[in-house]
């Protein structure tokens, strides 16, 4: 895991970011997760549970 974040300061309160590298047939790789917490659903955009579903 990095220690690295590209959440703006003002959106830290709803937003959280995790960036993982490893290394991938000797070359960089990064997984970049951007989390975002909701009190209800937003039904306009897709929901993670619906598209592991499919």
């Amino acid at each position: 895991m990095e220690k690295d974040s590209f959440v703006e300061p003002n959106l830290k309160k709803s937003i959280s970011d995790i960036l993982f590298s490893a290394k991938f047939n000797s070359e960089d790789g990064y997984l970049f997760l951007l989390l975002e917490h909701q009190s209800k659903p937003d039904y306009s955009t897709v929901q993670v549970k619906n598209v592991i579903n499919y």
